[in-house]
């Protein structure tokens, strides 16, 4: 039983049976001693206070870092109505949203370069098992956010391009309808090969997609996909898509992803994840595409695209998250003959192939995983917990996904219903159209880059800089207070083709060095829309 008292200071103190959570004598000083030992001379753009009891934490930090973003996550509900200082934002059991939620919206993925977290142990002693789930989720948010950071940061100025030469030679593309009772998704984990047989036996029963890397085995015992999901943006990300050359089958795709599909001359749907360069290019494509969440995982993306499908059941196959011994995945895969240059006499195939496999964390006798793997394993977990529909895997593996049902067969029962996938195909302006509309677009951000020290003050602004709103692009989203459309895009902008500059921008000490950071962000995402923009005449 948590009991609210004075403590001999005449400050609250609460208790739980007969053990403390904060000091019965002096709770503030003893507060502000543990922040002193915590953060010493450091002065982090945001702290996440795990266990926080009464705000004692919340209050010492305030008032020794005025301009930190103070994140309090209380582990009991009982104490907040007693609570001595307001954070920036707070979560507690009771709260209407679930913790990872709630994290995605309060800590943008820009803080984390900046960010600390610390824990109140007699609250984390007390109250183990919600400290316990606390930490696991705060650890799969921040790796999640981090790999999108470091995505962004490497893919941004690739996924630009991509957008403007796939919209440039795309002549014409489809839009699907999709009726099926079970739709199966072809991963190329290794155990997909032993599933193949059977997939073949039921082919006709259910609607097959296959994510890149799996349509070169799937090819090898003659299964054609229904239709191939492409969101990777690499130089090679076509590689895998080359037994579909002039076949019928779709490549469903955002804009940004890999050019030069429209080569293999098979049908192109697109689909849009949001943000300002798809966003824009959205509206020059005409009919409207479906909008897919961006995902850090092709087969994410697929998911969610299927799940908009309403079958009764969506199944993987495939989707192991895991080496099994030291393969890494089906074969044939479209790579091997690159890996295969490299194989000499004092390193053979096998030694090379152990080498890959080797880094990775082993988690059985024959099985490892990568911490990418780990991730996209949280991802789906965190996913499936609101899927209105079943969801199975085939075979069992030892990557557990929370809400994703092991089965010893590809499919569950999946009705008498047939599959069918009808296709609608719009055909896209000339070329010289095209490139007079995407020559305005990029007109278009050239404007808006060149407001960018504008945001100099809302940037500086910490507070409004945590409470950013995810609105639109999850990643940097719209800064709240900004109501000017053109600096939004601006922000967004700079998310994608300067992410380092913009960071740098929100950690500057003064907003008059954050303008000059903004202002060298200005050169480098001009320079890069000229350079584009020549592709326009």
């Amino acid at each position: 039983m948590l009991r609210v008292e004075r403590s001999r200071a005449g400050e609250p103190t609460a208790t739980v049976g007969t053990r403390a959570l904060v000091s019965r004598y002096a709770p503030r000083r003893e507060a502000a001693r543990f922040v002193q030992e915590q953060l010493a001379d450091r002065t982090p753009a945001t702290v996440i206070v795990l266990g926080e009891v009464l705000g004692y934490l919340t209050e010492a930090i305030q008032a020794v870092r005025p301009d930190t973003t103070v994140i309090a996550v209380y582990y009991s509900s009982d104490t907040l109505e007693h609570r001595v200082a307001q954070p920036s934002s707070l979560w507690h059991p009771r709260a209407s949203l679930p913790f990872q939620r709630f994290l995605e919206i309060n800590l943008p993925e820009h803080c984390l370069s900046d960010l600390e977290a610390i824990e109140w142990v007699p609250a984390a002693d007390v109250f183990a098992d919600v400290a316990q789930q606390i930490r696991e989720q705060l650890r799969r948010v921040i790796q999640r956010m981090s790999a999108g950071a470091v995505t962004a940061t490497y893919f941004g100025r690739r996924w630009f391009r991509n957008a403007v030469a796939n919209y440039l030679h795309l002549s014409r593309y489809t839009k699907l309808s999709v009726r099926a009772a079970t739709i199966v998704i072809a991963a190329s984990g290794p155990s997909l090969s032993e599933y193949l047989p059977e997939l073949r036996a039921k082919r006709r029963d259910v609607m097959l997609w296959a994510l890149p890397s799996a349509v070169l085995p799937l090819a090898e015992l003659g299964l054609a996909p229904d239709l191939v999901v492409l969101t990777d943006g690499g130089v090679y990300a076509v590689e895998h898509l080359q037994p579909l050359r002039y076949s019928a089958t779709p490549v469903v795709m955002p804009l940004i992803a890999g050019r030069g599909v429209w080569r293999l001359k098979t049908p192109v749907a697109p689909f849009c994840q949001g943000g300002v360069i798809e966003d824009g290019f959205a509206v020059l494509l005409g009919p409207p595409a479906a909008r897919v969440p961006p995902n850090g995982t092709v087969a994410g993306s697929a998911l969610d695209l299927a799940l908009q499908c309403k079958p009764r059941a969506v199944a993987f196959v495939g989707l192991d998250l895991c080496t099994r011994d030291i393969a890494l995945h089906a074969r044939p895969h479209a790579f091997e003959h690159y890996f295969e240059r490299t194989v000499t006499r004092l390193h053979p195939y096998l030694t090379k192939q152990f080498e890959a496999a080797e880094p990775y964390e082993r988690i059985a006798a024959y099985t490892r995983r990568s911490p990418a793997l780990e991730t996209y394993a949280g991802w789906f977990s965190e996913r499936l917990r609101e899927c209105p529909l079943p969801v199975y895997r085939a075979p069992p593996s030892p990557v557990e996904i929370t809400g994703m049902a092991p089965s010893a067969h590809i499919i569950p029962d999946s009705g008498t219903e047939r599959p069918s996938l009808q296709q609608r195909l719009y055909a896209a302006p000339g070329l010289s159209e095209r490139k007079r509309r995407a020559g305005r677009l990029m007109a278009s951000f050239t404007a808006a880059a060149a407001r960018l020290a504008e945001l100099a003050p809302a940037l500086h602004n910490r507070q409004q800089c945590a409470a950013a709103d995810i609105a639109g692009d999850p990643d940097i989203g719209s800064l709240k207070g900004i109501a000017d459309p053109e600096l939004k895009r601006a922000a967004d902008l700079t998310h994608y083709l300067a992410p380092k500059l913009f960071r740098n921008a929100l950690t500057a000490e003064t907003e008059h060095d954050c303008r000059r950071v903004l202002q060298r962000a200005q050169i480098e995402i001009t320079e890069e829309l000229h350079k584009v923009q020549g592709w326009t005449r």
